[in-house]
C-alpha cells in the first residue's frame, strides 16, 4: 500500500495535477447502491415514500461543469427508463465547483447553475423508504457526446431547467452588445488539454491565424466573440481584430490553473457561471468556430440559432500514453509536418 501511494506521488510531479474540491465531502455513510455491473440495490433511510424508488446522482469528486453533465444526462436516462425518481446530489458529494458558504441559498453546486431535477426535496429524499446511489464510474455504455442520440434532448425538455440568473446575464449580454449584428463565436481551449491523453490538442497561433483569415475573408460580420481562459489566444485576437472583439468578463489563466488557485470571492462558484454563459453566447452567434472539448459540444447541444454556421479546428487528440501526453503537443509544435508536426490547415466546415 505505501509503495503504491509513493508510485502515484511520484507520478503527480510529471502529470496533469488534477482539480480537487475544496469543499470535505461529509461522512454520512451513505453507500453505492449500484454494482459494478450496474445492478441495483435499495437502502433504506426513513419510512417515506414507500411506493417510489428515488435515484441519487452523485459524482465524486467530478470534473468540469460540462463533463459533469454529460455524466448526470446517462444518468437520468436510467433513471427515467426504469421510472426512479433522480435527484442530483452535488452538497453531500461536492464539485470541483462547490463553495464553503452557500450560493442563492444553496450548498448543493447543481443548483449553482440548474434547477434540481425532481420536485423532491433533499430532507424528504434522505428519509425515504427506497433509495438508489450511483457510483462514480463513466460507464464504457456511457454516451460521451449528447448530440449522438435524441433522448437526450427529450431528457433535457423533461428534468433541465437552467437557473434564471445565468439566462438573465447571457440574454442581457447579448442584447448589448449583439442585437440585429453578425456575429463569429469563437471558442478555444488550451491549457492543460496540451497535457491530457486522449483529449483533443489545441491549435496553435500559426494554426489560428491561418484559420481564421480563411473565415472572415468573404463573410459579412459585425463582431467576433470569443470564449478562452489562454491570455495567448486573447493576446492574438486583440491583435488582429482588436476593433471587433467583444469578450465576457470572465477569469483568464495565465501561467496557473484557474482551479489552483483562489484569487476572489466565490472563485470556483465563478468558474462555472462564466463558463456556462459563455458556452450560452456562443450558442446563439451566427458562425461558431471551436476545438473540441465539452464547452463546445455543449454549446452544439444547447443551441439556439438553428441558422449557424459551424468550422471546427481539428488538431487531433493527444497520445493515450499519460507519460507521453505530457511532452506530445510540443514535440508536434517543434516538428515540421512532413515529420508528424501539427498540419497547417486544420479548419474544417461542419455545416
Amino acid at each position: 500500500m505505501y509503495l503504491k501511494k509513493l508510485l502515484k506521488n511520484f507520478q503527480q510531479l510529471f502529470l496533469y495535477k488534477e482539480p480537487q474540491p475544496i469543499v470535505k465531502k461529509k461522512d454520512i455513510g451513505y453507500q453505492n447502491q449500484i454494482t459494478a455491473k450496474k445492478l441495483f440495490k435499495l437502502a433504506t433511510f426513513g419510512e417515506l415514500n414507500p411506493d417510489k424508488i428515488f435515484y441519487i446522482i452523485k459524482r465524486d469528486p467530478g470534473a468540469g461543469l460540462f463533463s459533469n453533465f454529460v455524466f448526470i444526462m446517462n444518468h437520468l436516462r436510467i433513471a427515467d427508463h426504469h421510472n426512479f425518481i433522480p435527484y442530483v446530489d452535488m452538497e453531500n458529494w461536492p464539485s470541483w465547483y462547490s463553495e464553503i458558504e452557500a450560493i442563492n441559498n444553496t450548498k448543493n453546486s447543481w443548483e449553482y447553475y440548474f434547477k434540481q431535477v425532481s420536485k423532491f426535496s433533499k430532507e424528504e429524499v434522505y428519509k425515504s423508504k427506497n433509495i438508489i446511489i450511483t457510483r462514480n464510474d463513466f460507464y464504457e455504455d456511457f454516451s460521451k457526446n449528447l448530440l449522438d442520440n435524441k433522448i437526450f434532448k427529450d431528457l433535457q425538455s423533461k428534468y433541465i431547467v437552467i437557473q434564471d440568473h445565468i439566462l438573465k446575464d447571457v440574454n442581457d449580454f447579448y442584447i448589448k452588445n449583439f442585437k440585429n449584428k453578425k456575429v463569429i463565436g469563437i471558442y478555444i481551449r488550451g491549457g492543460e488539454t496540451k497535457r491530457m491523453p486522449k483529449h483533443g490538442m489545441p491549435p496553435t497561433i500559426k494554426q489560428i491565424d491561418k484559420s481564421m483569415k480563411k473565415i472572415t475573408k468573404n463573410k459579412n460580420f459585425d463582431f467576433i466573440f470569443l470564449s478562452t481562459k489562454e491570455k495567448i489566444y486573447l493576446d492574438y485576437f486583440k491583435k488582429n481584430f482588436n476593433d471587433k472583439l467583444i469578450t465576457y468578463n470572465s477569469f483568464k489563466e495565465e501561467k496557473e490553473d484557474c482551479f489552483q488557485i483562489y484569487p476572489r470571492k466565490n472563485h470556483r462558484f465563478l468558474l462555472g457561471k462564466e463558463i456556462f454563459v459563455e458556452m450560452l453566447i456562443l450558442s446563439k452567434a451566427d458562425y461558431l468556430v471551436y476545438n473540441i472539448s465539452n464547452v463546445s459540444l455543449m454549446s452544439l447541444f444547447f443551441n439556439q440559432n438553428i441558422n449557424q454556421s459551424r468550422y471546427y479546428l481539428d488538431n487531433g487528440l493527444n497520445h493515450k500514453n499519460k507519460f507521453i501526453a505530457q511532452i506530445y503537443w510540443y514535440l508536434k509544435l517543434l516538428l515540421p509536418q512532413s515529420l508528424g508536426g501539427f498540419k497547417e490547415n486544420i479548419l474544417k466546415n461542419i455545416k
